[in-house]
């Protein structure tokens, strides 16, 4: 029902093949400091004491620790809203809109433990970003992160700020209860700071924000007719057509159809949003596409006979949407 697009862990940014020979060399120079610790530590246990030998290895531990781990690539991709949109399906017009201007929005993919050696990387890549595309926003996507230190959150508070500086947002998304309690306890996260559970709602909401900026200078949305206008290519056709539309009716809930409805009508989205959920008995409800002005929703269904809903949609107020019933001559 949904196209989702997948990611390797292998992948960052402009950097494609940071795993395979990268990888090999770090592991090796791993396992020869390690070995070189070993010895070491056999020397000073012979020459000073077992109490140096130890307190050496428990210090040379931690430093081949912070080491290994700040190797690891904690940016697993990087993107811009003119390379990955959200589930929101758009017209043509808007699509085209966020592939022009989607850049402005970045997206920084998180995976592993972030510390200071780890988000320091983050940071360096922010500031690149500032200096060279200028966005507008950044998200951070933490769907990817095991866990975070206090010095990770100091680091996104310098993060917040030079983004702040620079003119732009700073959005979290995915962000775990306890990374949340850890940002704040680092002065990491404000009210300023924009939180979404899941980076499709952080997606959506960027795009909106893009798209609204752009109607601004652009003028209003256009109405029902001048888009079929456009579509059809002949303002005699979405006339003839708009004769035989009518506002598409909602229930007491304010949805169009259900889940098992029979599929009788074809709907068009003058205003949106229109959101597509998919009702699983003993599971909460899953949204599995949001629907933008100027799109169809059911012509896959309205084109096969015998066909149901296969799942349902609200038509919160104030949008706005007219059906063609199948039985209608167009």
């Amino acid at each position: 029902m949904s196209l989702a697009s997948s990611w390797g862990d292998c992948w960052s940014g402009s950097e494609p093949n940071s795993c395979g020979i990268g990888a090999s060399a770090a592991a090796g120079a791993s396992r020869r400091a390690t070995g070189s610790v070993v010895l070491a530590i056999v020397l000073i246990a012979a020459e000073r004491g077992f109490l140096e030998a130890l307190l050496f290895g428990i210090l040379a531990g931690c430093v081949i620790f912070a080491v290994d781990v700040s190797r690891i690539r904690v940016i697993r991709h990087q993107f811009g809203l003119d390379e990955r949109a959200s589930s929101v399906i758009r017209s043509t017009a808007e699509s085209a809109l966020l592939a022009e201007h989607g850049a402005q929005v970045q997206v920084l993919e998180l995976s592993g433990y972030l510390f200071f050696g780890s988000a320091y990387s983050v940071q360096e890549r922010v500031a690149r970003l500032v200096t060279g595309s200028k966005p507008r926003e950044v998200i951070f996507d933490f769907s990817g992160v095991t866990g975070i230190d206090s010095s990770a959150g100091a680091c996104f508070a310098k993060i917040r700020d030079v983004l702040r500086q620079n003119g732009a947002r700073q959005v979290m998304a995915a962000l775990s209860p306890a990374a949340a309690n850890v940002m704040s306890a680092s002065s990491g996260l404000d009210d300023g700071v924009g939180r979404h559970d899941h980076l499709d709602k952080a997606l959506e909401e960027a795009e909106e924000t893009l798209l609204a900026a752009r109607a601004e200078s652009c003028g209003s949305r256009r109405s029902l007719t001048a888009w079929l206008e456009e579509a059809l290519g002949s303002g005699g056709f979405a006339e003839e057509l708009c004769a035989h539309l009518t506002p598409a009716p909602r229930d007491a809930d304010s949805y169009l159809c259900r889940q098992g409805d029979p599929t009788d009508s074809l709907i068009f989205v003058e205003r949106g949003p229109v959101t597509v959920i998919l009702e699983r008995p003993g599971l909460s409800s899953l949204r599995v596409r949001v629907f933008g002005p100027h799109t169809l929703v059911g012509e896959i269904g309205f084109s096969w006979t015998h066909r149901v809903r296969q799942a349902c949609s609200p038509l919160p107020m104030p949008s706005c949407g007219f059906s063609a019933v199948a039985n209608s001559k167009i």
